[in-house]
């Protein structure tokens, strides 16, 4: 059995709880990623998790630059997990799954990179665009 997010938040940042970090497009071919600025400045609660998607096998497609925040937790306790993603995808059979850690403040929903963002995964997850987890190409008989 598949998890649906494939990591387990631990702690995010409390020092300052939220902060104006880089955040990276790591996948640009990616549907969610179109039309997406190669790195953008975003203001987050920036969270940690247990370990990485990827050990899953997950498509990490965004990731937040450690070195432009403070990673630290509750009683200084270090957040950082190299090539911390942000954003990531995978398939549960022929169900799309996206997970993203943006959006804590209703300041982020004005942004136009975080709304490109959510706009295009959600035409990804109901298979208007990409090829992935079966979907047939695009413009292919349904």
């Amino acid at each position: 059995m598949k998890v649906v997010i494939g990591a387990r938040f631990t702690q995010h940042t409390m020092s300052l709880q939220f902060q104006q970090a880089t955040v990276n497009v790591e996948d640009r071919a990616h549907p969610a990623t179109q039309r997406l600025p190669a790195s953008w400045q975003h203001t987050e609660e920036w969270y940690s998790f247990d370990k990485s998607p990827r050990t899953k096998g997950y498509h990490v497609i965004a990731t937040v630059d450690e070195k432009t925040y403070n990673p630290e937790g509750m009683s200084k306790k270090d957040l950082r997990m190299g090539g911390h993603p942000v954003v990531w995808w995978h398939c549960i059979g022929k169900g799309r799954v996206l997970y993203s850690a943006l959006g804590h403040r209703a300041e982020s929903y004005a942004k136009p990179e975080h709304r490109r963002l959510l706009t295009n995964a959600v035409a990804w997850a109901m298979r208007q665009q990409g090829t992935e987890c079966g979907a047939p190409a695009q413009g292919a008989a349904k």
